[in-house]
């Protein structure tokens, strides 16, 4: 076998790399399904800023007031007010990477295509590890703000609250708020409410109270506010998802001979109802609505998740590197479309 050198495999990888075709079965994590990592890799999903040292949210807090019924003659009364405020999420900065042996050629003798696929395997290794940790993070918050390296999560924008309303205000450990402080903008807070049973007239009723609650529609449409459809989706922990699934088929005498088949067919208000395994650890049995036209991922421009060219490890001069790259962090511009539903 002819000895390859180590531009040539790099020059290899980088052309068919993701032309191979391979049979190798994943028992790397005990996580069923990933939703964070996927979101951030759909085409259409994630939105870029143009630099800035923070990622900028603009929002028109209120009306100026000025509306009113007049009479003939009545004397006109001007008067201008500041109904605009912009708030700030940080970058976040994070890196996945593998290596592999400028030997493998004699460790994997025979085919050139037989290393191309030892070397994929290195870098769906490192592709998994970068899902596992972006689930975790995207499905919770970083413990108070003097955290400045996790992403922000579900939890900063969806606090959970035991009262019906709008009350999910700052989280925990962010006493000035993420993006804005709620306690000053009482209009940034998403909704909330507690439930006991899952059951129609009490968790599925609260549900359906809340869908209708966070439905904001802008009255005048213009090109400078967002207004955009409704993206929603609800994602719940296996037991109220189970629950669910139950609920649908009672309510309906033509299933046929499968026993479960609602699986995976579940809507809420015609929306996808999904089973989040992360969920499965919080006591609370949280059931979220979230919206992705105001929640989504933003990326520095130019730093969406950069794939690197092989490269000499500086410590190893035998091994190459692969690093992939990126500069972001969850953002919402709206926390009203946003809803959780928890037990006490």
């Amino acid at each position: 076998m002819a000895t390859l050198e180590v531009t040539t495999i790099s020059d290899m990888i980088a052309s068919t790399l993701n032309a191979q075709d391979y049979k190798i079965t994943d028992l790397s994590t005990t996580t069923q399904e990933y939703f964070a990592l996927p979101q951030l890799l759909k085409p259409g999903k994630t939105q870029t800023q143009d630099g800035g040292t923070q990622i900028d949210v603009n929002i028109m807090h209120s009306t100026n007031g000025q509306a009113k019924f007049v009479a003939p003659g009545e004397i006109d009364i001007y008067a201008y007010k500041d109904v605009l405020a912009k708030g700030q999420c940080p970058w976040r900065m994070f890196n996945t990477n593998w290596v592999y042996d400028t030997r493998l050629q004699d460790m994997n003798s025979g085919k050139v295509e037989q290393i191309l696929k030892w070397i994929e395997v290195q870098s769906l290794a490192g592709m998994k590890a970068l899902a596992v940790l972006m689930e975790d993070a995207f499905w919770s918050k970083p413990a108070t703000s003097s955290d400045v390296k996790t992403i922000w999560g579900v939890g900063n924008y969806a606090v959970k609250n035991a009262s019906q309303g709008f009350n999910g205000g700052n989280p925990s450990g962010f006493t000035t708020g993420c993006i804005f402080d709620s306690t000053v903008r009482t209009n940034w807070a998403n909704y909330t409410d507690q439930y006991a049973a899952i059951s129609k007239p009490d968790l599925v009723t609260k549900m359906r109270r809340g869908a209708l609650m966070t439905r904001f529609i802008n009255p005048i449409p213009d090109g400078q506010l967002r207004s955009p459809a409704l993206q929603r989706a609800y994602y719940a922990c296996q037991d109220v998802y189970i629950a669910f699934g139950t609920l649908a088929e009672d309510q309906n005498d033509a299933l046929g001979n499968d026993i479960a088949s609602k699986e995976g067919r579940v809507l809420f208000m015609g929306h996808p109802v999904a089973w989040v395994p992360e969920l499965d650890g919080d006591a609370q049995d949280p059931i979220y609505q979230l919206d992705w036209s105001t929640l989504g991922f933003t990326f520095l421009k130019g730093q969406a998740m950069n794939r690197k060219k092989p490269r000499i490890n500086p410590l190893q001069h035998l091994e190459l590197v692969v690093d992939v790259d990126g500069v972001g962090n969850l953002t919402c511009n709206d926390r009203r479309r946003l809803a959780v539903f928890a037990t006490a």
